[in-house]
């Protein structure tokens, strides 16, 4: 009865520790609107805000301030590295881009 006992106490603390030792895949993780090299090249300055968001797509953030700055944000992280952040800044005047911030 005591060697049952301990064997089971044995086969129970291999069974919790070895939760411990597995290291899950970690996948890689992207967010908002995914700014290529490519996309980015086709916006240019004069292009109206239909244009921009038929490349890009809806801005992430709306500056509640002022309708006339769209920002876009693209964040990746590729396995458990520091995520990547990329940032562009459209400013409009009468609804054509008027500057570009990256």
């Amino acid at each position: 009865m005591k060697k049952m006992s301990l064997l089971i106490c044995l086969i129970s603390i291999l069974m919790l520790s070895s939760c411990s030792w597995y290291v899950r895949e970690r996948t890689n993780v992207l967010q908002g609107n995914i700014l290529t090299p490519e996309k980015l090249a086709q916006v240019r300055k004069g292009m109206s805000k239909r244009e921009v968001v038929f490349i890009l797509g809806n801005p992430v953030y709306n500056n509640v301030f002022s309708d006339n700055r769209w920002d876009y944000v693209y964040t990746r992280q590729i396995r458990a590295a520091h995520p990547t952040v990329k940032t562009v800044s459209y400013t409009f005047v009468d609804n054509r881009v008027s500057q570009i911030k990256s």
